[in-house]
């Protein structure tokens, strides 16, 4: 399951919608970069926030490992719990165990 995207707003510079309407992810501007966020619709909070600095490579494959974790859970709840919300280090390239997980999800 994919997003679609929509119209961004004060959370998202690029916001997608999944097509059941439950789950809203994106990208969000920060100061030196930015960063993944993914959470339900209508919640004022954010499941994962990931910081994906400035390098377009990051961005994609935030993207991709989350949309291959949509794909498995139909459940947000599910969702969440087999995501992290963060990764120890930041910009997350630099945390090897958290790029380990995303290639695994990325290549499912």
């Amino acid at each position: 399951m994919k997003g679609t995207e929509t119209t961004p707003d004060d959370n998202y510079v690029r916001k997608f919608v999944t097509e059941c309407g439950r789950v809203e992810y994106g990208l969000h501007q920060v100061m030196f970069g930015l960063r993944f966020r993914a959470g339900r619709v209508g919640e004022m909070w954010v499941h994962c926030d990931w910081c994906c600095g400035t390098d377009p490579g990051n961005i994609a494959l935030a993207f991709v490992a989350f949309e291959k974790a949509l794909e498995m859970h139909d459940d947000p709840a599910e969702l969440f719990m087999s995501l992290p919300s963060h990764s120890q280090v930041k910009p997350f390239h630099k945390d090897p165990e958290f790029m380990d997980l995303l290639h695994r999800l990325s290549a499912k």
